[in-house]
């Protein structure tokens, strides 16, 4: 099994023209969320604006929470700490609605936006399938 570092880095030049990740100061892993802006990043796309995404509060104790639930080396783990809170968070549903846009890179209103969207129909389709 590969084991691939997990942490809040940008997403903007972390692979590679081979896909392997670049790992080091400010490239110490990435969400699940970035690792897909990540991919698209490395083929010349970036999906959304990165200069128009804001570091939200609470960011920093998402992080943490990450930190503390996930089995990662407890250097690693420093490193991110140590690094703090530099890179905004990607939630799922965001660069999901980025993705379900055909211009990119998509500014931050619009793919919270179509995260929304996205969300609605969710929980739409759950609630039909209770039915």
């Amino acid at each position: 099994m590969v084991r691939f570092p997990y942490a809040n880095s940008s997403p903007k030049d972390f692979f590679d023209r081979r896909l392997g990740f670049v790992y080091g100061a400010g490239k110490l892993g990435l969400t699940c969320s970035s690792y897909i802006l990540a991919l698209f990043n490395s083929v010349g796309i970036d999906l959304v604006d990165y200069g128009d995404w804001p570091i939200r509060p609470g960011d920093d104790k998402w992080m943490e929470y990450c930190i503390n639930r996930m089995e990662m080396p407890p250097e690693h783990a420093q490193m991110i700490r140590d690094e703090g809170t530099k890179i905004p968070r990607y939630k799922p549903l965001e660069v999901a609605g980025s993705a379900a846009i055909a211009n990119y890179p998509v500014k931050f209103r619009t793919a919270k936006r179509y995260a929304r969207r996205i969300r609605v129909e969710i929980l739409d389709r759950r609630k039909l399938a209770r039915h």
